[in-house]
This record gives structure tokens, C-alpha cells and sequence, in this order.
């Protein structure tokens, strides 16, 4: 009996679920909602963390090393979370789903507003923000936009990954004008405001509820599948071997962006215009790596970006004039980007998309591993005394697990036919 999961082409018809055919409304309102939502939580969350720093340090009276706790909360909590809650985004009706993301984001937003201590937050980031990630974070974004396209599923995953860098573009600027008029508290109730409309609005729009299918390996619907089965497939810890490498290198660049683009010789001004370009490139990216997925083999298109970033890293090892400095940021941005769109892609096509949800979920925890890439990239840094030996060391970390990505199997989509947006 085979051991890949994988749906069949044409599933039962007692197990098909009563529901209209997706429609490009659908597939575009699906689209929009999963940028405009990660947009506000991880624009909130994470691009805008910085600035929450320095005012609650000052009004909870605590040290700024206390206060960056959160962002440690906030990574395993997120993971844990998608651990659990990744199997339901295979079930819920995509209202429901951006329902329960967006209202628990509110939630958190007033009840960290009506904060009277640190600690209140830590809770809060501990069992309500996980809530938000799960339904509304890079992950249920991508597997909601999987189960509804089929035939431009790559472009498709590539814009709604867009959420994020627009996130990080566009929300840190409103946090700091919320700030600036009516304080930290007043923009927390703002934003929490905000995702309630969006909640009221996405209602009558996301219709697509996610089918149940057959597979190959059990003749049930696909959520009795056990998650040993996932745990047991090769193919599950070489997506994860490959797709963590690559995040390891791209958080430790962009956690020590400043300070490798100033021991380069960059004045402050230039180095903020170095990560606006490597945001651009990082949009490029996204966008570029599901165009090109419709075309190629997207584990082809992963070795293609893990090879760009290995080249861009070499490029800023020798040190080369500032216009190259420049270059190499903005194309270490366009692999960086591409990361997560294909990782979806590669997961999706191994695993089908009726278990995207339950296998990303599942994937999480292993892969928070990249977390320690920034320290790694210091710890390196202290050792060399410059940052061009520490890309020689990220430039072996990307060329060992890179290629890991080409020993998983390349399997048909098969895809039941209603996902054919």
C-alpha cells in the first residue's frame, strides 16, 4: 500500500459536500482578505512590535530586556498554536476561519489597550495571540487561497503572501501616527476596531467552505487521516530540513541588516533606503515565484531562489562598490521572498491541499528553528570579527539544505474539480 498522501482524482460523491462552485468572486475575495488580514496581524504583531518597546517599558516601569520577551512568547506560542489549530483550517468555512483569527486580533488589541501590567500582556501573547496567527497569520492565508485555486494556485499563493511585506510596509507608519495622536492605548483600540469591520465585511463574501476528499492510503475523509501517517512520509522532514535552512539565513540577515550594511561602510540614511530595497525584493519575490511556479516544478523554483540567495551572499562577501551592496540586499530579498510561497506550494502538491492546514500546522514547531539564526549570525560575528566570514557560513547553511528540497518526490495534483478557480 502506497504511503504518500495524495487525494485521487475524483473522490466519492457521498463525501462531497453540498456547496456552491467557487467562482473568481471567490477566488479574489479570498485573495484580498487573506492580505488585508495578515496585514493587520502580522503589521501589527510583528513589523510593528518596536515601537510598543519603548513606551511600555517606560509605563510598566520594566526593563527594555524584560519587555523583549514577547517576541520569544510570540514565535513559540504561534508555533504551538498552529500545532493544534492547523487541522481546523481544513475544516472551517473560510468565514469562520478569518472570523476567529480577526476577532481573537481585536480581542488581543483591547485587552492589551486595557493592560495595567507586562505580565497581562505576556498572557495575552501566550493564549490569545496564538489564536490570531493561526486563523489569520502566513499559513491559513496560503491554505485557504489553496483550496479554492487550482489552475493559478502559484500566482495565486504569491500575491496573498504579499500580506506581509504590505504589512510591514504600511502598518508600522499608522502605529506611529495612532501613537503620536492618541497614544499606545488608543491605537491598540483602533486596530482592534478595525479587524472588527473587516470581520463584518468578509462575512457575506467568503463563501468557500473546504471539501472532504478520499485518499489514497485511507477511504475516509481526509481529516480521520491520523497525523502519524504526515510524521511518517519523508517527504514531510525534507520539506521542513529544506524550508528552515532557508529561513534561518534570511532571519539572520534581516535581524543584523543595519549592522552588516553599516560595518560596509553605509550611512544611516543609505542603510534604510538598503531594507526598503530589500522589502521591494522581497515583494518581487513573492510575486515572481508563483508566476513562475505555474511553469516549473516549484522544487526546481525553490533550488532556483536558494541558489539567488547563495549568489547575493557572495556578492556582499567580496565587499563589493555600493551599488553592488545594493544589488546583492535586493536579490538576497527576491530568495528571501519566495521562501514562503513555495514552501506552500511544495507541501500542497506532496500532501494535497485538503491537508495543507493540518501539515503546515504540524510543520511549525520543527521549523521555529530559525528563530536562532540571528543569534547564530552574532554568535559568528564575535567569533570572525567581520560579517563576510559569517556569509561564507550562511552560504554552506544554504547550500547543504537547499538542495534537500529535489530528494522529495514530485506527485500530480490531483485536486477534487470544484478547485478549479
Amino acid at each position: 500500500m502506497k504511503s504518500v498522501i495524495s487525494p485521487i482524482e475524483e473522490p466519492a460523491s457521498s463525501l462531497a459536500p453540498e456547496e456552491p462552485e467557487p467562482t473568481m468572486l471567490t477566488g479574489i475575495s479570498v485573495v484580498i482578505f487573506g492580505v488585508l488580514m495578515q496585514m493587520l496581524v502580522i503589521g501589527t504583531y510583528l513589523y510593528s512590535f518596536t515601537f510598543w518597546v519603548e513606551p511600555w517599558s517606560t509605563e510598566f516601569e520594566a526593563a527594555t530586556t524584560t519587555v523583549m520577551i514577547l517576541p520569544t512568547i510570540y514565535l513559540y506560542a504561534n508555533s504551538i498554536g498552529l500545532l493544534f489549530f492547523g487541522k481546523y483550517l481544513d475544516k472551517f468555512p473560510h468565514r469562520i476561519s478569518v472570523g476567529i483569527g480577526l476577532s481573537a486580533f481585536s480581542l488581543s488589541m483591547f485587552l492589551i489597550s486595557a493592560s495595567s501590567s507586562l505580565e497581562s500582556i505576556y498572557l495575552i501573547y501566550l493564549f490569545i495571540v496564538p489564536f490570531a496567527v493561526s486563523f489569520c497569520g502566513p499559513v491559513p492565508a496560503i491554505t485557504l487561497v489553496s483550496q479554492v485555486f487550482h489552475r493559478r494556485r502559484g500566482l495565486a499563493i504569491g500575491l496573498v503572501a504579499l500580506g506581509t511585506s504590505l504589512g510591514g510596509m504600511v502598518v508600522p507608519h499608522l502605529v506611529v501616527y495612532g501613537m503620536s495622536e492618541v497614544g499606545w492605548r488608543g491605537t491598540n483600540q483602533a486596530f482592534g476596531i478595525i479587524a472588527l469591520v473587516v470581520v463584518v465585511i468578509a462575512f457575506p463574501l467568503l463563501r468557500h467552505v473546504p471539501n472532504k476528499v478520499v485518499t489514497e492510503t485511507v477511504s475516509a475523509p481526509v481529516s480521520k487521516v491520523p497525523t502519524r501517517t504526515f510524521l511518517r512520509q519523508k517527504d514531510f522532514w525534507f520539506c521542513i530540513a529544506a524550508s528552515s535552512g532557508a529561513y534561518f539565513v534570511f532571519m539572520a540577515m534581516q535581524f543584523n541588516m543595519a549592522p552588516i550594511a553599516s560595518e560596509m561602510g553605509l550611512a544611516t540614511a543609505e542603510i534604510a533606503f538598503t531594507i526598503t530595497l530589500f522589502t521591494g525584493g522581497m515583494v518581487t519575490g513573492k510575486i515572481l515565484s508563483g508566476i513562475m511556479s505555474e511553469f516549473i516544478d516549484p522544487r526546481y523554483t525553490y533550488v532556483l531562489i536558494g541558489t539567488l540567495m547563495i549568489g547575493s551572499l557572495g556578492v556582499l562577501a567580496l565587499q563589493p562598490a555600493e551599488i553592488f551592496i545594493l544589488i546583492g540586499f535586493y536579490f538576497f530579498g527576491v530568495g528571501a521572498g519566495s521562501i514562503l510561497p513555495l514552501k506552500g506550494l511544495v507541501f500542497g502538491q506532496i500532501f494535497g491541499t485538503a491537508n495543507l492546514g493540518r501539515v503546515l500546522g504540524l510543520a511549525a514547531p520543527f521549523g521555529a528553528i530559525y528563530s536562532l539564526g540571528p543569534v547564530t549570525a552574532s554568535y559568528f560575528h564575535s567569533i570572525f570579527g567581520n560579517y563576510n566570514s559569517v556569509f561564507f557560513v550562511l552560504m554552506a547553511f544554504l547550500f547543504i539544505t537547499v538542495p534537500l528540497i529535489l530528494l522529495v518526490r514530485k506527485l500530480p495534483a490531483k485536486e477534487q474539480g470544484r478547485n478549479t478557480v
